[in-house]
């Protein structure tokens, strides 16, 4: 199928048609998988099927006004970045005696506390990122986590292929600045 015919199916499932999302999906698996492979590190919250597979329930369920395969892929990512957020702070309640029963889909999901904190840092960092940016944030998101190249990422947003530049190395640098630096109230007296 040819990208046209894949946003068109996609616009045609973001106007209510369950077939079409049905129809276009096969065809989107492999990029998701990929997301997927780059969040779900070895020793990360979720094994890729299991995050795909959650992606696409989530998917399934909204389906508002989805306008090409890139904007699905960001849609993609954001759900995935939402889902191993979620996961990370269930882990971290359960391992503070928030529950008596430690269930786990795979071996894998185990996550050490120190991984637990970490990637709760990053997605506040995102969070304030996208307070402070939504556009570079969103860059960083299309970029990062779903892999989409520079010229698909500024045909999509319609800008240049150098701002999408420009701004993704905007969006490191202060997300790198941002993670060395503590918040102001850190460490104060209280």
């Amino acid at each position: 199928m040819l990208s046209g015919d894949i946003t068109k199916k996609l616009q045609a499932w973001s106007n209510g048609d369950r077939s079409a999302y049905e129809e276009v999906l096969p065809l989107l698996l492999d990029d998701m998988r990929a997301i997927a492979r780059r969040m779900a590190k070895p020793g990360s919250t979720l094994n890729t099927t299991a995050l795909v597979n959650e992606t696409y329930l989530r998917l399934a369920r909204s389906a508002s006004g989805v306008s090409s395969r890139e904007h699905f892929l960001s849609l993609v990512a954001r759900a995935m970045r939402q889902i191993l957020i979620d996961h990370a702070r269930t882990q971290n309640r359960l391992k503070r005696g928030g529950g008596s029963l430690k269930v786990t889909l795979t071996e894998d999901l185990e996550l050490t506390q120190p991984r637990i904190a970490l990637l709760l840092e990053i997605d506040q960092l995102l969070d304030r990122l996208e307070d402070d940016n939504p556009r570079r944030c969103r860059i960083f998101e299309m970029r990062f986590f779903a892999g989409l190249a520079v010229e698909e990422i500024a045909a999509f947003l319609g800008m240049s292929e150098r701002t999408v530049v420009r701004d993704y190395r905007l969006a490191c640098a202060w997300l790198r600045f941002h993670f060395e630096t503590p918040p102001p109230n850190q460490g104060a007296a209280t």
